[in-house]
């Protein structure tokens, strides 16, 4: 990376500082003119300032993280449902169901749907699949999502000073975590250097529950992470490309895509890896850029359907029929190119997304 996009990197960090302070208005007008993580933070601010009933519209942004911000916002649990019975994306899906209860909604019929939301069944080559189960990221995350926000946030804050180091520290964040406060965010990175090893994976864990994009420029770094301990870069890779799918930020999918790149190349399977091989990092990162909904990923996702061997997965096409379904209309040019061109596997593959869509 050359000087200058350090700097400009660096402005656009402290600039993007300032959003979380802002008042109301001048959060509507970043809203307005902004993209990406600046707008996405001035939407959590007027979530936070209780103007969150002016973001009821963002519910159908092609944005996953503004989706979770205006669910965050919006107090009515029939809107909720509403939108939650058009959500793709299995993080906003669960904020949405987590939001829905708290506002009233019943629990077990808000799980039934969520269950529906995100156990998407696809007609894969090998027979009917599921995505979200298989992957082991679908409704275990959303639903622990909506059983943590159902406790006080109060509870969590002081769970979260009063313990040590160990169990009680890492379910403390992540119960803090889920309910989304950006004022939360520094008190979770201030952690980072006394949590430990297994603390540090709760917080990678706890930031991208959280959902603030500020978190991005240190999970996008930890994709490049190797260490020394075995494992220790497999499973920081693995946690981050986990969280930044969950925060939901479409402006991180171009690193995610050199990411994915990289770890084929360079990660996967050599020394330090650890578990690479038995589940690769590779298809958190194929997940990740479903839940981003970038359309430019369309053709990344869509070279990996006939991608049937290498990973006790069985390969890498059930992650990435999985995003491509997330992607929704958008991927449709692509997939049709492939169900017309592609290798046999990859045509059946396809046909089966556009069949989902």
């Amino acid at each position: 990376m050359g000087v200058i996009e350090v700097c400009v990197g660096r402005i656009r960090q402290r600039i993007l500082a300032e959003v979380p302070q802002l008042n109301a208005a001048r959060c509507r007008r970043v809203l307005r003119v902004s993209r990406g993580s600046g707008a996405i933070l001035a939407a959590r601010r007027l979530v936070e300032l209780g103007e969150g009933g002016s973001l009821e519209y963002l519910l159908r942004s092609p944005v996953p993280a503004l989706r979770a911000a205006a669910a965050d916002g919006c107090s009515d649990s029939g809107r909720l449902l509403e939108a939650l019975r058009q959500e793709r994306c299995a993080s906003v899906a669960g904020v949405m169901a987590a939001r829905s209860v708290q506002r009233g909604a019943e629990p077990s019929a808000v799980q039934s749907l969520l269950e529906r939301r995100v156990l998407v069944p696809l007609n894969t080559s090998a027979g009917m699949r599921t995505p979200e189960a298989t992957l082991g990221l679908g409704i275990g995350e959303p639903e622990q999502d909506l059983v943590l926000a159902l406790g006080a946030r109060d509870d969590a804050l002081s769970a979260l000073g009063s313990a040590s180091p160990g169990p009680a520290l890492w379910q403390a964040m992540e119960a803090l975590s889920v309910h989304r406060q950006p004022q939360d965010y520094p008190r979770l990175q201030e952690l980072f250097g006394s949590a430990g090893k297994r603390g540090q994976n709760s917080l990678l864990l706890a930031m991208g529950r959280l959902g603030d994009p500020r978190a991005l420029p240190m999970l996008l770094d930890n994709l490049a992470r190797m260490d020394v301990d075995p494992g220790r870069g497999f499973a920081w890779r693995r946690l981050s490309a986990l969280a930044v799918g969950r925060i939901g930020d479409p402006s991180a999918a171009p690193n995610l895509r050199r990411a994915l790149e990289v770890e084929a190349l360079e990660y996967e399977g050599r020394p330090g890896a650890g578990l690479g091989i038995q589940f690769p990092v590779r298809a958190v990162m194929l997940w990740a850029l479903g839940e981003l909904q970038d359309p430019k990923s369309a053709e990344v996702l869509a070279g990996y359907l006939d991608h049937t061997s290498g990973s006790a997965l069985g390969g890498f096409h059930l992650p990435a029929m999985g995003a491509l379904y997330k992607l929704g209309a958008v991927a449709k040019p692509i997939l049709e190119g492939v169900a017309a061109r592609g290798s046999e596997q990859a045509r059946g593959n396809a046909l089966a997304v556009l069949e989902a869509l």
